[in-house]
């Protein structure tokens, strides 16, 4: 039963008795499909961190983006007094094959080696047309005339090799240095010993005869004749090329640019220059 009483200062204490517990109750448990796998479960409350002010981790900076040097301009590049016909010269025979290049006369080195010179002077059109890497002249300004090597031609822009170092360069921009003059190094034809014309004979006249799939009466293949002469005239025509019908430097350097021995600039054989 409950008690009562008053403390000191009045107020009437009530006492509450504990509820009544039967003899024969038992301690309240879940069903096992509750209670199955709970012990596994992670503590519902994180555990402290074990410093004091202990954070969270924090991503690892990325490294400064590395700035990479400036290219020097193609002006900047041709003011290398350096930039000489020797070096430049030595680039195109290394691109044939050809070492041992000192300087002195290129085109007696180059028939030495089993090749030919052509000094040109034109203007773009007719030096990418024949599709062989060339040595330019270049002029900075009044006073300077540098050199380099005409390596291949990508699109509208030329790889330019200036003292084996080379650059790309917009063919826009070096036609405001080029001269319009070019050294270009080419196979000649067997038995070559130059200009290939009518009444000529030998293994030149059919080689020839044989590039340009022209036919000719038994045994008269090394002998230059009236068809032969016609189809050169045609094929200088289709080309841009001097219609003379005879087989120079210029007609020859077109025939030798579609053959694979040799460095090209990388032209196709159908592209528009040629």
């Amino acid at each position: 039963r409950s008690t009562s009483g008053a403390d000191a200062s009045g107020v009437q204490a009530i006492s509450v008795p504990p509820p009544a517990v039967a003899a024969d109750a038992q301690p309240l448990t879940l069903p096992a499909p509750f209670t199955e796998g709970m012990s596994d479960l992670p503590p519902l409350i994180p555990s402290a961190p074990s410093e004091l002010g202990a954070t969270s981790p924090q991503p690892a900076a990325e490294p400064p983006a590395t700035v990479s040097a400036k290219q020097p301009t193609l002006a900047e590049s041709l003011a290398d007094p350096a930039l000489d016909k020797e070096h430049s010269m030595a680039a195109l025979f290394k691109l044939w094959g050809v070492s041992g290049w000192q300087g002195g006369d290129e085109c007696q080195f180059a028939r030495v080696n089993g090749l030919r010179c052509y000094l040109f002077e034109g203007d773009w059109r007719q030096l990418i047309g024949f599709n062989h890497p060339a040595v330019l002249e270049l002029v900075p300004d009044a006073n300077s005339i540098r050199y380099g090597t005409l390596v291949r031609v990508e699109g509208n822009s030329g790889v330019l090799d200036l003292n084996g170092k080379q650059m790309s360069v917009a063919l826009s921009d070096l036609d405001i240095y080029w001269s319009g003059k070019a050294i270009l190094l080419w196979k000649p034809p067997p038995g070559y010993t130059g200009s290939i014309e009518q009444g000529k004979r030998g293994v030149a006249v059919s080689w020839l005869r044989q590039r340009m799939g022209g036919k000719a009466k038994p045994g008269q293949e090394q002998v230059f004749d009236g068809g032969l002469l016609a189809q050169i005239a045609v094929f200088q025509q289709q080309h841009g090329l001097q219609v003379d019908g005879s087989a120079g430097p210029q007609t020859l350097l077109y025939l030798d640019a579609e053959q694979a021995d040799g460095p090209r600039l990388g032209l196709p054989k159908n592209s528009p220059q040629n």
